[in-house]
């Protein structure tokens, strides 16, 4: 699939979707965001307690790094709704305003989070029918419905949120992160002779098998269909390639049990593939087909600028320095 192709399909679905369907996928993403502040921080900005000697270091570097933006985190902490940079620094200055207008009426500090509510939601009106629930739970809510209903795996705009994320966190420190793209080797056999709810059986096993296969620390999501993706913070391509064959051969191994099903596998790795997101997804979509095409059941590496050509493993086949 060329990057066009995948910059064209995207913005299909974008198409089908309804305005109101993505303002609130969006908001439930940047819930999820590094970006986004915690509420005793917000706390510490506002002036409602001092703010310790770490927290000030995160405040210039913050401020730094996001601009603007940084008043856009603020509100979305308070607030779970996004504002515009361009209106984000104004929206925050009329809340402390309004905060130090009801400190002087009531006698006391409300904090905040209470100005922000009553602003938001009396005088600048911008949030109809406010609920107070607790920033945990929020956070809670926006994973959950941002989860695939089958396998309990991340979606796929959860997954691109997460690897423009790392992208961001590489450019910052010049991290090093590998992407896997996995497909279910003749998944439309499973559906065509056994049923759609036996392949809805298969596609939940094999998540749960992915998901058990990983570290915490790794991200995997349903691509779409019988495709898979597992993004790998902090990993470089060989460690990945071996990775992906353990993934590849508990799969093979439980599965064997009960549906037989396997998977091709093709890993890319950032900064070696490409430090952009298409071209990424396009290296790994590329070394998965090559998967396909040597065979299926395999691990393809992307075709690295240094070594050239592509990096293939079957079933059995030694890792780098195994041999």
């Amino acid at each position: 699939m060329s990057r066009e192709q995948v910059q064209v399909g995207c913005e299909s679905i974008r198409e089908c979707r309804s305005p109101f369907f993505n303002r609130v996928t969006s908001d439930l993403l940047r819930l999820l965001d590094e970006q986004v502040p915690g509420a005793e921080f917000v706390r510490g900005v506002a002036g409602d307690r001092p703010l310790t000697m770490e927290e000030k270091r995160e405040f210039e570097e913050r401020r730094q790094r996001r601009g603007e933006a940084f008043y856009s985190d603020l509100l979305m902490a308070l607030s779970h709704r996004y504002f515009p940079p361009e209106a984000a620094r104004e929206t925050w200055q009329q809340i402390i305003r309004h905060r130090n207008d009801l400190t002087g009426r009531l006698g006391r500090n409300p904090g905040v989070a209470v100005a922000a509510l009553d602003y938001l939601s009396n005088i600048d009106g911008s949030i109809k029918s406010p609920v107070i629930m607790p920033y945990e739970r929020v956070a809670t809510v926006a994973e959950v419905a941002l989860r695939d209903e089958l396998t309990g795996l991340f979606d796929r705009q959860a997954f691109m949120h997460k690897l423009r994320q790392e992208l961001r966190r590489h450019h910052r420190c010049w991290s090093p992160f590998s992407i896997m793209m996995m497909d279910i080797d003749d998944f439309k056999k499973v559906n065509d002779i056994y049923g759609h709810q036996r392949g809805d059986q298969v596609l939940a096993d094999v998540g749960r098998i992915i998901s058990d296969s990983v570290r915490d620390t790794d991200i995997p999501a349903r691509y779409g269909g019988e495709e898979f993706a597992i993004l790998l913070p902090g990993t470089g391509y060989w460690p990945a390639l071996q990775k992906a064959e353990r993934v590849r051969k508990a799969v093979e191994e439980q599965s064997a049990r009960n549906h037989g099903v396997t998977l091709s596998v093709g890993v890319a790795c950032c900064p070696e593939h490409g430090r952009g997101l298409w071209r990424l997804i396009q290296h790994a979509d590329e070394a998965l087909y090559a998967s396909k095409r040597a065979g299926k059941n395999r691990v393809t590496g992307a075709a690295d600028g240094i070594a050239g050509g592509l990096e293939r493993r079957g079933p059995g086949s030694p890792g780098p320095g195994e041999s």
